[in-house]
């Protein structure tokens, strides 16, 4: 193992996934600011816009061509800039700025829709109604689901059960690839002395605002635990993983932790951070809900209540919403279907316990990220300040 790989391994929990995303420009961030703590300098790991190669898509459009031309989810996606950015007409007349996260469509869907001057290629797209045009080193890679399918091949197996699947982490690929090499040409596999079926695989069949917490949705033709049923609902986690909710906007902390514990916690943050004894470079602090203590002196420890609405989103998404995961597991996917459902731990009030204890956790950032910053500061010597939005519920 070499040093970064002992780094990285030193790091990794850190991260909402167990691990630094590379294509999460959080992560990025923070992966950046680890490392230029202990190197001293200012490093920029990688570029996040959709200019030049990406894994498997070489040349100065491989990005470009991976994550627009060829994505199928290419007309429902919402494309950011990644920077302030200018927009031009057809002819490439500057008409306006736009400011860094701006929302568009890309309009694309061939190389010849771009335009190319001087080494940099222009992208249509549409804001407002209207059509501009945008260099494509200034649109953000799209994240998450939205990105790329999962590669294997259901060509043998019968139609009909497998939906397709673009992870969001490497363990849900795992997972669903796991049900589709361990079971048959009919989706059938073996359960102790039992037969079982798979009648769906794929993602959760839900749409709507918002990360469900149900990550793999698996329905089997009966149930072979009768504490979980026949249709899995399963929430994942990298056995290093220590983030059930990053980036709490204010209603979801109200929903998980109310309105009493949110005003109490987020004052006593604030006067620790506002105290001489504590040092942050941030300009911006976010609640994440976290299996680690240690984010601040006495951090706040979730009641069973608190805890069951963090794992489950059952009031984020309705209880009987597909949303809503009813088992979970966290660590290596092992190597049999029977032994991952063997594994699962079911997800209800009487369990909640067996999963491991939550904490409120603090942590600052430079990025931009809307409303989930509780506090904000004009300059590093600045005192912190409860943003409007928060301030709004906590009245």
């Amino acid at each position: 193992m070499n040093i970064f790989e002992q780094f990285l391994n030193k790091v990794s929990h850190k991260f909402p996934k167990g691990y630094p995303d590379m294509n999460d420009e959080q992560d990025i961030s923070l992966l950046e600011n680890l490392i230029n703590e202990i190197l001293g300098k200012d490093i920029k790991l990688s570029e996040a816009n959709l200019a030049g190669p990406a894994t498997g898509y070489p040349g100065a459009l491989g990005a470009f061509t991976k994550y627009v031309l060829g994505n199928s989810k290419n007309k429902d996606l919402d494309f950011e800039s990644d920077r302030d950015a200018s927009l031009y007409d057809k002819k490439l007349n500057k008409v306006s700025d736009i400011s860094k996260g701006t929302k568009f469509k890309v309009l694309a869907t061939t190389e010849n829709d771009l335009i190319l001057v001087k080494n940099s290629y222009y992208s249509p797209i549409k804001l407002s109604g209207k059509q501009y045009y945008i260099r494509i080193s200034d649109i953000r890679k799209p994240t998450g689901k939205s990105v790329e399918s999962l590669p294997t091949d259901v060509s043998s197996k019968s139609k009909g059960v497998f939906a397709g699947f673009v992870p969001g982490h490497p363990q849900e690929g795992k997972v669903v690839e796991l049900f589709i090499t361990d079971s048959d040409d009919n989706w059938n596999f073996t359960y102790g002395n039992q037969k079982g079926q798979i009648t769906y695989l794929g993602e959760p069949k839900w749409k709507g605002k918002g990360k469900p917490k149900t990550d793999v949705q698996i329905s089997l033709n009966k149930s072979l635990r009768k504490d979980i049923g026949s249709d899995l609902k399963i929430s994942l986690k990298a056995g290093n993983a220590e983030f059930v909710e990053n980036w709490i906007i204010p209603p979801r902390a109200l929903q998980i932790l109310g309105q009493n514990v949110l005003k109490q916690e987020i004052l006593k943050i604030l006067k620790l951070y506002n105290s001489p004894a504590k040092k942050s470079t941030s300009k911006n602090l976010a609640l994440f809900i976290s299996t680690n203590p240690n984010s601040y002196p006495s951090a706040y420890k979730l009641d069973p209540n608190q805890k069951y609405e963090a794992y489950l989103g059952a009031k984020k998404f309705g209880e009987d919403s597909p949303a809503v995961a009813n088992c979970f597991f966290k660590g290596d996917v092992p190597d049999t279907i029977e032994k991952f459902i063997k594994s699962l731990i079911p997800l209800n009030t009487n369990t909640i316990d067996n999963l491991e204890d939550l904490y409120i956790y603090v942590r600052g950032s430079n990025e931009s990220r809307g409303s989930s910053f509780f506090a904000s500061r004009a300059t590093p010597d600045s005192p912190w300040k409860i943003t409007p939005e928060w301030a709004e519920i906590l009245k």
